[in-house]
């Protein structure tokens, strides 16, 4: 498959270089701009929104979640939320040894004594 865009000319390749130059958009984007395949006000807008992002990545928001804030699809809020969920979900539970049972039990109740592995899992007495 080839392209569907005539090839690059000359004069495209230096009218882009000078307007990159003047205004301080990279190459690559002048250059759609100058074939105007995209607007000046499209390549404005990514440029802020990448600016955007990587300050939110710099505070600390996952590049996933940054990314979202920058083009407005997700509030700063919700995604500092979700960056204090995902990271609570990351720390590892509190789990200690398992404790006696305190004071008496009803009767009826399985007390669970050990771990045995095995086909069973479980070893208990009943009181």
């Amino acid at each position: 498959m080839g392209s569907t865009q005539p090839p690059t000319t000359l004069e495209e390749k230096n009218e882009a270089l000078r307007f990159a130059e003047q205004s301080g958009v990279p190459f690559s984007q002048a250059l759609l701009v100058v074939k105007g395949t995209v607007s000046l006000t499209d390549v404005v807008k990514e440029m802020k929104a990448r600016r955007r992002r990587d300050g939110l990545i710099a505070e600390g928001l996952p590049p996933s979640l940054a990314g979202q804030v920058a083009r407005g699809r997700l509030p700063a809020t919700r995604a500092r939320t979700i960056k204090n969920l995902w990271d609570a979900q990351k720390a590892p539970l509190p789990i200690g040894p398992p404790r006696e049972p305190r004071g008496r039990q009803a009767p009826g109740r399985v007390i669970v004594r050990a771990w045995r592995g095995g086909r069973h899992g479980f070893e208990g007495d009943a009181l």
